[in-house]
């Protein structure tokens, strides 16, 4: 388990180094910022959105056409595509551990509609059920045709006050046996215009830190009314991201 957790980090990183020399030499791996003292929250600008981020939490700033500062360690703002948080170093494995999110991947990046994979129609039908007072959900697995006999597509809505009504798409996938076990799913929307959202999540409800240290996991993320719940930890752990300390 441990073992395929870190090979499968550093194909990643890899692939991103030789496939795309000339976008990975506009990129801050984690490695650039290892000697940066923690706890500063460095002003990171996406799409005109500040984000105040640790960069001990991150595993890669993304730069795109902006120019990546001199110094790793300067803490005036600055301009970039995006932001990936990946590999479960403890700071951010910490960040996620208060909120009992089990994210393996969370991506904020600046984009464009034709980056954002959506499902082929645009609306709930009469299908639709409540989630308490929280919000909808659909099972639209049988319109999405999904190419795996095990996925499962559902469209979501909040109601919470304060929480965009835009309807979001969850797609997840696996089975409850095997290696690594149980159900994974990711997410892929606007989470306001020009900002996107993805991420990827395990359904036992584990941590990345937790899964590479073989942690029994504490309670499963229920499917498809469980989604939605997480959804807005998610939410939530962006604002956190967009306040100011």
């Amino acid at each position: 388990m441990r073992l395929r957790t870190m090979i499968s980090g550093f194909l990643l990183s890899m692939l991103l180094v030789h496939l795309s020399p000339a976008i990975a030499d506009n990129w801050w791996y984690r490695k650039h910022v290892d000697a940066c003292p923690g706890g500063q929250r460095v002003p990171i600008i996406i799409a005109d959105i500040t984000l105040y981020i640790d960069l001990q939490w991150m595993d890669y700033l993304d730069f795109g056409e902006f120019q990546a500062p001199a110094d790793p360690c300067q803490t005036l703002p600055i301009k970039a595509q995006g932001v990936t948080f990946y590999y479960p170093y403890k700071e951010l494995e910490r960040l996620y551990q208060d909120r009992r999110l089990p994210l393996t991947r969370l991506i904020l990046k600046a984009g464009t509609a034709d980056e954002i994979w959506r499902l082929p129609f645009p609306d709930f039908t009469a299908r639709r059920r409540s989630i308490g007072t929280s919000g909808f959900v659909e099972d639209v697995s049988d319109r999405a045709h999904l190419p795996q006999a095990d996925q499962r597509a559902y469209l979501f809505q909040h109601l919470t006050k304060g929480m965009s009504q835009e309807p979001f798409e969850v797609v997840c996938s696996g089975v409850s046996t095997g290696a690594p076990p149980g159900r994974r799913c990711d997410a892929h929307y606007f989470l306001e215009p020009g900002l996107i959202l993805f991420y990827k999540f395990r359904q036992d409800g584990r941590t990345m830190a937790e899964e590479y240290w073989d942690v029994p996991p504490p309670k499963p993320i229920q499917e498809p009314d469980g989604l939605l719940e997480l959804d807005r930890k998610v939410r939530e752990l962006v604002q956190f991201l967009r306040a100011e300390p």
